[in-house]
């Protein structure tokens, strides 16, 4: 995950650009992600997303988490 974090950055940088390596593909496979998506959303991260990232029903059961926690704390 370092290595792909370590391409990423290089890709955003201009002047270090590169093509993906074959060893990331399992990652990103892992990610279900492609190349192209990972960094469409590095680049728009701010933009796509406010207080998670991931798979979408990872991010719903983060949002239900948080409004258990606030309801909780509200209740208490």
């Amino acid at each position: 995950y370092l290595q792909l974090l370590d391409w990423t950055g290089r890709q955003i940088r201009r002047d270090d650009v590169g093509s993906i390596p074959e060893e990331f593909a399992p990652i990103l496979e892992r990610l279900e992600c492609s190349a192209d998506l990972w960094l469409d959303y590095i680049r728009s991260f701010r933009k796509l997303f406010r207080n998670e990232a991931g798979l979408a029903a990872n991010c719903r059961a983060f949002r239900g988490q948080r409004r258990l926690n606030r309801a909780r704390a509200i209740s208490s």
